[in-house]
């Protein structure tokens, strides 16, 4: 196996105090190229009956057994490819904040091989994954299911930039960059000042949403749900936006694509100690701010899940000196 160094670990981020559920686990980055390697659908790189755990997320790393490893070589059905094979994957692949933040700052990591190799990837994937494939012209895609394997005469593969929630200070500028080369008239979408919300929510409901979209509208912003838009619209969207209002969610992920100093205010639970998008903002130098909002106070239900509340004279308060 041949390892090349790509970048050093990233720095630590200072959140000032804050409790972090999900604190920094830092380590260089390198490039694997494992010659006649498996891989399977979540991008596990094996070899000699060994996982290659630098290439695994860190949240799951010390979930593959030798049982498990045993059952990906002998049970899973082997599928060959004759080309070189890139992993990007991980188990959450089918979240666009883990995917956007994830797995394509894996593949910018890779990029110099992104034409000559043929990308691994799971079989179910959503209406994102193929925008962004097409976004960044992405054709040669292998996609397997749970049940397979793949088989490769030389498997490529990189570190996960960060753990997850967590963001590489020199890389994210750089992933940042990357994407935007990808998109054209990027000034074609030129909303000053947006509301994002969230279409036909599950959980974390705004219980005023009206009312909130009634204040915010007074103040000149515009109200969108992000599942109107293509990737490359809401890349643009967050690109142009100058004041930005969200309720939490995926939808901040394109916050990396938003240009420093934009003015940013998350609508949070107040007891959600998560803090990706802070320390994403931090890098991006964009000013970013929680606004802690009540919950539906109930025990039952983790605060990152419950219906909230928006406090409207603490909003108009904060929207005012946003005028000044």
């Amino acid at each position: 196996m041949e390892v090349i160094n790509l970048y050093p670990e990233s720095e630590l981020i200072d959140l000032k105090g804050r409790e972090d559920n999900d604190p920094q686990i830092s380590e260089k980055i390198n490039l694997y190229k494992v010659p006649n390697a498996l891989i399977t659908s979540y991008g596990y790189t094996i070899k000699n009956f060994s996982v290659l755990e630098e290439s695994i997320s860190f949240r799951h790393r010390k979930t593959i057994s030798f049982k498990n490893i045993i059952s990906f070589v002998f049970l899973k059905r082997k599928i060959s490819v004759q080309t070189t094979a890139i992993s990007i994957a991980n188990g959450w692949y089918d979240s666009y904040y883990h995917f956007t933040l994830e797995c394509l700052p894996k593949l910018f990591l890779m990029g110099d091989f992104i034409d000559k190799a043929t990308i691994i990837f799971p079989s179910k994937i959503s209406k994102f994954h193929q925008q962004w494939f097409d976004l960044l012209g992405v054709t040669q895609i292998k996609y397997i299911n749970n049940d397979e394997i793949v088989k490769t005469p030389l498997a490529i593969t990189c570190n996960f930039p960060e753990r997850d929630l967590n963001h590489h200070n020199i890389i994210l500028p750089e992933f940042r960059n990357w994407i935007l080369e990808h998109i054209n008239n990027k000034d074609s979408i030129g909303y000053k000042k947006i509301f994002i919300g969230r279409k036909n929510p599950m959980h974390r409901k705004l219980l005023n949403l009206e009312e909130v979209k009634t204040t915010l509208q007074n103040e000149g912003f515009t109200y969108v749900e992000m599942e109107d838009f293509s990737i490359a619209d809401q890349i643009k969207l967050f690109y142009n936006a100058e004041q930005i209002v969200c309720l939490h969610g995926a939808a901040l992920s394109n916050l990396c694509f938003s240009k420093p100093k934009t003015k940013v205010l998350d609508l949070i639970h107040e007891q959600f100690k998560q803090w990706c998008f802070l320390k994403m903002s931090i890098i991006l130098d964009i000013d970013y701010a929680v606004f802690s909002c009540s919950g539906t106070n109930n025990n039952a239900i983790l605060p990152g899940h419950q219906d909230i509340s928006v406090d409207i004279s603490k909003l108009t308060n904060i929207l005012k000196k946003w005028s000044l």
